[in-house]
């Protein structure tokens, strides 16, 4: 396993202007679609994930979709029922053919909403209010769980480049979903966890899980939480996995309550993980956690690069919410 050496690099000063805290049900929610319970339910728009130039029409899903879809449990399987998404503002089902995941096709629904005007014009007004492509992250805003995303999916891009193995081996969680899999149902919970760490053949491949924690509610929609941490997820040895808590505001929150390590060790336990606290720079005020989350996530992934029994302290993590504002918008 990992040692917790000191890095020999020297300390530097943090950059500490970012702002952060999970938002799980953000003001500027995507259109909605009425379930068949009924109830309207919330449809995600992945527009920013193809662009502005998309063509709208029925087609098969890109490659480079296929992934996002099923991480975020979009596609339908035998246990997962079709849910729409949105691509800038149009409204698609997914379904499968002959060859299953492989095979899967946009089906374009255009035309109106099925949504009441009255929902539309909420949605509307809200979305004006609040970016939930990732890419836009203003000089002192806040982090919510759509710029960890963007990140993560930006740096699994860039890992499939450089270190294809290591690619393969290593699974970079949506922040709602690492919440679902630490907060949902036992059934949930291993669903979400099954279609993390398993490949397109259902072979469990994943040595490495990086988990955004946070300490939002799971019964009060208006306890959104308002601090993120990290948890990585050593699982090369299956018998006996490790998970590496690294939290930046214990020191600012008094190491005493240990902010979030009750969801820490909830997400643990639920990845059968034996929880450890790793060394973690601590962030100089009480807004920084998101950006020490990301950059935090790359350090660690340029070490396991670099060697098997890489050092893994975080003491003297330098985090940079300049760079990360413009890999969101890039």
């Amino acid at each position: 396993m990992a040692s917790f050496t000191d890095l020999p690099s020297t300390p530097q000063e943090m950059r500490d202007d970012a702002q952060s805290r999970p938002v799980l049900s953000p003001a500027g929610r995507p259109p909605f679609f009425i379930g068949s319970s009924g109830t309207p339910q919330e449809l995600e728009d992945i527009g920013y994930l193809v662009g502005e130039d998309w063509q709208h029409g029925s087609q098969p899903v890109p490659d480079f979709l296929l992934d996002v879809l099923d991480n975020r449990m979009l596609l339908p399987s035998s246990r997962m029922a079709p849910q729409p998404v949105s691509i800038n503002g149009e409204t698609y089902s997914i379904a499968l053919g002959p060859r299953g995941r492989r095979d899967a096709q946009l089906i374009h629904h255009p035309g109106p909403s099925s949504v009441p005007d009255a929902r539309i014009g909420a949605s509307r007004a809200s979305a004006s209010a609040s970016d939930r492509s990732g890419r836009v992250l203003g000089a002192s805003e806040w982090l919510g769980d759509q710029h960890i995303q963007r990140d993560y999916e930006l740096l699994s891009q860039e890992l499939r480049q450089s270190n294809p193995n290591l690619a393969a081996r290593t699974r970079f969680v949506d922040p709602l979903i690492a919440f679902q899999v630490g907060h949902g149902t036992d059934g949930d919970a291993l669903d979400a966890f099954h279609r993390i760490v398993n490949d397109r053949n259902g072979n469990d491949t994943a040595d490495f899980l990086f988990l955004p924690v946070s300490d939002a509610s799971a019964t009060n929609l208006h306890a959104r939480g308002s601090h993120w941490s990290l948890l990585l997820v050593d699982r090369r040895d299956r018998d006996r996995p490790v998970a590496y808590h690294y939290d930046s505001a214990k020191a600012y929150y008094d190491s005493a309550k240990a902010y979030n390590a009750t969801p820490a060790a909830k997400l643990a336990a639920r990845v059968g993980a034996d929880l450890r606290d790793a060394p973690m720079r601590q962030q100089g005020n009480g807004y920084d956690c998101g950006v020490f989350v990301v950059d935090g996530t790359r350090a660690l992934v340029r070490r396991l690069a670099g060697r098997r029994h890489a050092d893994l302290s975080l003491l003297y993590l330098v985090v940079d919410r300049q760079a990360l504002r413009n890999r969101l918008s890039g």
